[in-house]
């Protein structure tokens, strides 16, 4: 997952572009329960669930964008961040997004066949919809500070949880 130069950006690009994708795939059951409840009346079955799933994976890849650049910006000027002997940060910007984006499509995925599953069996929609989102974005924290480690020293892995503390924050508000 490291990228070195400007020649392997298509890296990021791919995985940039199949995000949303997977935003649907996760957001579904949430899409579905406002069709349900709002929009089944007012508009036709199909119709109302593509603008549904649609508008719910939007909003959600929009707010990962949000978190993925805010989270890069506080790891990169934190004085805690890994940096080599000139004082630039170990990881840079592309290398940042790709391990993000991969650790978030990932969970995306997981978290998409977990409602399949919650949907399947009587499950509350409380954990469904609160609980188990935020226990995935949890995860994703560790994903992402784990494969960030890969790119530091071996002394460095308490300076990157440190200078991961605030971007741990804004996933945390921005991925649920």
């Amino acid at each position: 997952l490291h990228i070195d130069s400007n020649e392997n950006i298509y890296k990021v690009n791919i995985l940039k572009y199949l995000l949303p994708f997977t935003f649907m795939y996760k957001m579904w059951f949430l899409a579905e329960m406002v069709y349900n409840q709002f929009v089944s009346t007012t508009v036709g079955p199909i119709f109302g669930r593509i603008i549904m799933y649609a508008i719910t994976g939007l909003v959600a890849f929009l707010l990962c964008l949000l978190a993925v650049n805010f989270s890069y910006r506080n790891f990169s000027r934190s004085k805690y961040s890994p940096c080599d002997e000139y004082f630039y940060c170990r990881v840079n910007k592309p290398t940042y997004y790709m391990i993000s984006y991969f650790a978030i499509i990932v969970s995306n995925i997981i978290s998409g066949s977990l409602n399949f599953i919650a949907y399947a069996f009587p499950v509350s929609i409380i954990f469904i919809v609160i609980t188990l989102p935020a226990i995935m974005a949890v995860i994703t924290i560790f994903a992402i500070i784990g494969l960030l480690s890969t790119e530091c020293r071996s002394g460095e892995l308490k300076q990157l949880i440190v200078s991961m503390i605030a971007p741990s924050i804004w996933f945390l508000i921005l991925l649920r």
